[in-house]
């Protein structure tokens, strides 16, 4: 193995089967062999198929197989080897892009601790930092639009590691507690606690000269949600606090998507929105906002 290092040295850190290949994982470095099925010395024995450089696993218990991939976690979050074995290296997208910035923060602070699980009734994969007792839990499947797995914080997590017990009954995922808290069973989910959301935008009509020719009249958005009574959107001119607001009332019967105008009510530079709404176990997503104009004698 210490021949074939892309990089010249490395350190092999875990050792893993996948569709019939040998991954050898080191610190920097992939090394993939074929032949992993038959009799290794023989005449069609292992053989190095493929070496990936500038992606490695930071320990042998961050990684885990899900059937169709094999996740593994490195400096820079949590990777997918059918995804940087298509790249070459370092791949655009990873599983854990949504939450990159502080699970990489993490992952510095807890590289020989951090742990990777597969919780196969639940399609989710779980990368647990037991020091801090928090974890990701991210849903297998189709990647968002970012294309990263959509992802779960779970604070308060007094388990080291998990695995799916399956009988004629059900399949159940059993947790291994610790300080004595023994084997625990991981079902139903809890309602997340209500929290704020707030959006603001960049300067929408800036400068005197345009503000001279185009004068903000009001603002039309369009959203989708399940409940947004609370919905609350505030503007400004300038660099200033946003001073104005409007509570965003639900129309009767409102359709899936709904579109609301409010009127500004006064002028000046650089125009500024925002929003923002109580989030409470349901959905929100705003899908439009824009600006109407009054140019000349027509509002636009």
């Amino acid at each position: 193995v210490r021949e074939y290092w892309p990089t010249g040295n490395d350190k092999i850190q875990g050792i893993a089967a996948h569709n019939g290949f040998l991954l050898v994982f080191g610190r920097h470095s992939i090394l993939i062999y074929s032949g992993a099925q038959g009799d290794p010395a023989g005449e069609d024995g292992l053989q190095l198929q493929d070496a990936i450089r500038d992606v490695g696993l930071v320990n042998q218990d961050a990684m885990c197989n899900i059937g169709s991939d094999h996740l593994f976690v490195d400096s820079l979050g949590v990777r997918s080897l059918g995804r940087v074995v298509q790249e070459k290296s370092t791949p655009i997208a990873e599983p854990s892009l949504n939450v990159a910035t502080v699970i990489r923060e993490q992952i510095a602070e807890n590289r020989d601790t951090v742990r990777l699980s597969h919780l196969s009734s639940k399609s989710i994969a779980i990368c647990l930092f037991p020091k801090d007792r928090e974890a990701y839990a991210f849903q297998l499947g189709q990647p968002g639009m970012t294309g990263g797995l959509r992802a779960t914080r779970w604070t308060g997590c007094d388990f080291f590691d998990g695995v799916t017990v399956r009988n004629d009954y059900k399949d159940r995922e059993l947790l291994g507690g610790r300080d004595s808290r023994g084997c625990l069973m991981y079902f139903g989910y809890s309602s997340p606690a209500p929290y704020q959301m707030e959006y603001e935008s960049t300067t929408l009509l800036g400068g005197d000269a345009l503000m001279r020719k185009m004068v903000p009249k009001s603002v039309s958005f369009s959203y989708k949600s399940e409940e947004a009574n609370n919905l609350v959107i505030r503007w400004s001119f300038g660099s200033n606090e946003m001073r104005f607001k409007k509570t965003v009332k639900n129309k009767v019967n409102a359709p899936e998507f709904t579109t609301n105008k409010v009127n500004l009510g006064s002028s000046g530079e650089m125009l500024r929105v925002g929003f923002n709404v109580t989030i409470d176990g349901n959905g929100f997503s705003m899908q439009n906002v824009s600006v109407n104009t009054l140019v000349g004698r027509l509002i636009v």
